[in-house]
């Protein structure tokens, strides 16, 4: 019966992922050899310790892009013994971004030679990913999330947590113009600069990787942006001025889009994770083997 399986969705950073490039014979030859040495040195923990999947993507002279994804044995091991007690069975353990993406893919212009970018800052972690409506073609999990924001403004002020959180998401640190010489005079924004920095490098490093190997694509024709650490106002006006791509908030993107639908837009930011997995309809799949990034 349905009733007994799951799919399981958890966060992104649980995950190593990465989008690889290898020549299209030597990862033929010896396929899981080539990932296994690649990932080995970024992965935090040993090679043994993680379940690894794999699916090859685009090959172009003569190389092969491969998109990989591995999760510990000690959180596989946990999900599995907590769902026994409850007499659930496994059919999926995905990282969010699948349900977001496998949520977003349809909203795609499927005859656009340019794909689109989505942004999901979580608390702890931030996603990145380029994708158009076929599927993903590169992504990145990136270790810096909204309570790294938080935490910063609460050393700076030596105010609490939960009161840094609030000021986070209600007062004045970024302008609708953040390259207006006022910008510079807010105090918080010069606590957060450094962070802001950080995060604008890193996601403009990935984007220029991408635009290097598929430079017929060299062009996104928006970023989406979601995510509870995304809960900063004016933060998609500092992302779109600096790296020079549109940028929607996926609430807009609803409003725009799905008008139709009948859930409140307001709760979509955080359904949208769960509305992906049901589209995929997990209980169909016949065996316990999706730990891929998509």
């Amino acid at each position: 019966p349905k009733g007994k399986y799951v799919s399981v969705v958890i966060n992104d950073q649980s995950f190593h992922v990465a989008t690889l490039s290898f020549p299209t014979l030597l990862f033929r030859a010896s396929p899981n050899a080539a990932l296994e040495r690649e990932i080995q040195t970024s992965a935090p923990l040993p090679l043994r310790e993680y379940s690894l999947r794999y699916e090859v993507g685009v090959q172009t002279g003569g190389k092969s892009t491969v998109y990989c994804c591995a999760l510990p044995d000690g959180i596989i091991r946990d999900i599995e013994q907590s769902l026994d007690h409850l007499g659930l069975i496994p059919v999926s353990i995905q990282p969010s971004l699948v349900s977001l993406v496998g949520l977003l893919r349809p909203l795609e212009d499927s005859t656009s030679p340019y794909p689109s970018v989505f942004l999901h800052m979580g608390n702890e972690a931030t996603t990145i990913g380029i994708y158009n409506a076929k599927g993903i073609k590169r992504l990145q999990i990136l270790p810096l999330g909204g309570h790294d924001l938080t935490r910063a403004l609460s050393k700076a002020t030596h105010a609490g947590l939960p009161a840094s959180e609030v000021l986070k998401r209600t007062g004045l640190i970024l302008l609708e113009d953040p390259t207006i010489e006022a910008q510079n005079e807010i105090a918080e924004y010069q606590f957060l600069e450094p962070l802001f920095t950080d995060l604008l490098q890193k996601f403009y490093g990935f984007l220029q990787v991408f635009t290097t190997e598929f430079p017929e694509e060299a062009a996104f024709r928006r970023i989406v942006l979601s995510g509870g650490g995304a809960n900063l106002k004016n933060i998609d006006r500092l992302i779109q001025t600096n790296l020079g791509i549109s940028v929607i908030p996926i609430s807009q993107l609803f409003q725009l889009q799905m008008k139709k639908d009948s859930l409140s837009v307001s709760n979509k930011n955080s359904l949208s994770p769960i509305l992906g997995t049901l589209a995929m309809e997990p209980w169909k799949f016949p065996r316990f083997d999706r730990v891929a990034a998509a």
